[in-house]
């Protein structure tokens, strides 16, 4: 008992020490194409990204948070399940509260227009546009702004 115990105790202080992921040397293996969304990709990107969640990320988790969440939107798109577009929300949510992504708070605020929360989806459109005005007022696309607008009033 006493061996099983001191083995369980190695073996957790292993994986521990090393179950960390660097995920910007491993981005590369997440791959998207434009256009129509391949779901052969879409499942090889959700098993990879399955895969490192149960690592720490040591570097490069708002990339990871980023992907994380753009996958799930991808599903959404291909087989409309509201579960999928939930998960988007979450792992958007979380680059955003954790890492001040802009393009994440711009496809949170697209995956509550998606749901029919206008009121969440042009609060965070607003907040998008304070925000980016801080970094860069030019990178703002007004043309995007008010199709948001128009389609959720």
């Amino acid at each position: 008992m006493q061996k099983i115990i001191t083995i369980s105790i190695f073996l957790f202080l292993s994986l521990k020490s090393f179950g960390q992921i660097d995920y910007t040397k491993l981005r590369g293996q997440y791959s998207v194409s434009c256009g129509k969304i391949d779901s052969t990709e879409l499942i090889n990107n959700q098993i990879f990204l399955d895969s490192l969640s149960q690592f720490e990320i040591i570097n490069g988790e708002d990339k990871f948070l980023y992907d994380y969440a753009w996958t799930y939107y991808r599903r959404y798109l291909l087989w409309r399940q509201e579960k999928d577009l939930e998960m988007s929300i979450k792992y958007n949510q979380k680059c955003w509260d954790q890492y001040h992504d802009i393009k994440a708070l711009w496809n949170l605020g697209s995956n509550y227009k998606i749901l029919g929360d206008c009121d969440r989806a042009l609060d965070l459109t607003e907040l998008y546009i304070t925000e980016l005005n801080k970094i860069d007022k030019s990178l703002i696309d007004y043309q995007q702004i008010y199709y948001r607008y128009k389609f959720c009033r």
